[in-house]
């Protein structure tokens, strides 16, 4: 297994209006953004071709006619060797503002999604015919969005809120399925405890010592599976909490320091390093954003 890049995109460039729709089949797919997390949430319909999954704390073999919800800050990424062969996957990405107003105080998608996420289930199987009508609608979502007029826009709404109808309708019925084996035990464990301790000063000797492995081998290995080095999935971590917490009225400083940094500079170098702006940029982003609506 060849290691993905350890870059991680600014998530400025990941930054969003309302949504947007993908649909793709490359016969040899070089995947290079690694793990990574998004401000929006996303619905991943996979078709063929991917191989390992990881969402959260969850990691799962990836099937045909595989659909995963991946809410916003959740840390995923596919593990895969390069390139992936044949590989046909759709998407959808939505802002969380966006995402509710579809319901037309209705209905709540973002409960529905976020009901999912709390209980760390974010993939689900469908039937081929039931994939292909997710399917057909990103592929229309797709093709209106390029219609800028109203009665363009308006039918992209009209489609996206279709798309999530049916998405909820398929799964309010299905059991929810158990959390997916680890792919490598040792690793998961590690992988998780960061996700669960990020704002613990966790070094690697302190990481190899509490899981009783060398930490060469220990680091070689978590950057083999993950594709990913262990201190920067623990910036991931962290970073993708603040910017939760920026959106509360807390003081940058304090937000920093409940973030395990004990030094602004540091903060301020690795929120600026993963998602492409500062954080006094960040947080007035989100509240002009808020003011427009």
């Amino acid at each position: 297994m060849q290691p993905l890049p350890h870059q991680l995109l600014p998530l400025t460039s990941e930054a969003i209006q309302d949504y947007r729709a993908f649909h793709a089949s490359d016969p040899s797919f070089d995947y290079s953004v690694g793990m990574h997390y998004h401000e929006h949430y996303e619905v991943l319909l996979h078709r063929r071709g991917g191989t390992r999954f990881v969402v959260g704390q969850s990691s799962y073999d990836m099937a045909p006619y595989d659909v995963y919800i991946i809410p916003p800050f959740r840390i995923h990424g596919i593990l895969a060797d390069l390139p992936l062969q044949d590989y046909e996957r759709a998407w959808i990405h939505v802002t969380g503002d966006y995402l509710a107003s579809l319901g037309a105080d209705i209905v709540s998608f973002t409960r529905a999604l976020d009901h999912l996420g709390a209980h760390d289930f974010c993939r689900f199987s469908l039937s081929p015919e039931e994939f292909d009508g997710l399917l057909s609608r990103v592929v229309e979502i797709r093709a209106l969005s390029e219609d800028a007029s109203s009665f363009g826009r308006m039918k992209a709404r009209l489609s996206l809120g279709g798309f999530f109808n049916d998405l909820c309708h398929l799964l309010r019925d299905d059991p929810l399925p158990a959390p997916a084996a680890a792919g490598h035990p040792l690793v998961h464990q590690v992988f998780n405890f960061i996700a669960e301790n990020c704002t613990d000063d966790l070094t690697l000797d302190f990481l190899a010592s509490r899981f009783n492995v060398s930490k060469y081998y220990l680091s070689h290995l978590f950057s083999k599976v993950y594709h990913v080095s262990i201190y920067r999935y623990t910036l991931l971590c962290r970073i993708a909490m603040a910017q939760k917490l920026i959106l509360s009225e807390e003081n940058l400083t304090g937000i920093s320091q409940r973030c395990g940094f004990n030094d602004y500079s540091n903060f301020l170098r690795a929120f600026s390093q993963i998602t492409g702006t500062t954080p006094s940029a960040y947080r007035a982003r989100i509240r002009d954003s808020a003011a427009a609506r």
